[in-house]
């Protein structure tokens, strides 16, 4: 089981144990009343979850996979993983006073960032107002992120969209997109990813497939 230490109050710690694997993996809960619900068939490597403050809400659905990384939410924050989603070594997510939701069947390569905060603050000289406000991320389902890609506050990623490698993503996209550079451009719309580099026809990929019916796209 992954190891959990919780050094705060009125917190909640439920993790499932069917086919539960964690290896050099913790939570640490430094904070109240903050949730956090894991489901089964979730594999833990070299992995921490860090839930810093109060009222802290996290849920990891089933089937998802780390390999290597931290996630540091604080502050009134959410965070929502959707099923079977994997991610590779390096990842980092620092989630604060916001909201990040992640789809089903996400891949992410080695070096992910997501923000949803600059961390340190900039505040006007006018009225001595916060100007760089934290803002949600919201990623859809049967997405994937190319090694060291960065996801950065008030992003919105459509369902089955491509971020490729190295890119630095920070718009709205709609869905079946790939997007690339720093900051990420829209480089093609109508198209779809597969696990498998080898086919010949995308209709040959079952999985893909049912994602391009449930977002109904018709072509021309």
């Amino acid at each position: 089981m992954i190891k959990i230490q919780d050094k705060g109050s009125f917190n909640t710690i439920t993790v499932n144990k069917m086919n539960h694997k964690s290896e050099n993996s913790s939570i640490q809960i430094l904070g109240n009343n903050n949730a956090v619900y894991i489901e089964s068939r979730c594999s833990f490597k070299d992995f921490r979850l860090i839930v810093r403050g109060d009222n802290n809400h996290i849920i990891i659905k089933r089937g998802v996979w780390f390999l290597g990384g931290a996630i540091s939410v604080a502050s009134f924050s959410e965070l929502e993983i959707g099923e079977r989603c994997s991610f590779g070594a390096r990842l980092e997510f620092v989630i604060e006073s916001a909201k990040v939701s992640i789809g089903d069947d996400c891949m992410a390569a080695a070096g992910l960032t997501l923000r949803t905060t600059d961390t340190h603050g900039i505040y006007s000289l006018e009225d001595g107002q916060l100007v760089n406000k934290p803002k949600d991320v919201m990623i859809g389902d049967y997405v994937w992120f190319g090694k060291n890609a960065t996801v950065l506050k008030g992003s919105s990623i459509g369902s089955c969209n491509i971020i490729a490698m190295e890119s630095m993503f920070t718009k709205k996209s709609e869905n079946f997109e790939l997007w690339e550079g720093r900051p990420a451009k829209k480089i093609r719309e109508n198209v779809m990813w597969s696990k498998s580099a080898h086919l010949s026809n995308i209709n040959e990929d079952k999985y893909a497939q049912k994602y391009i019916e449930k977002y109904s796209y018709k072509g021309a």
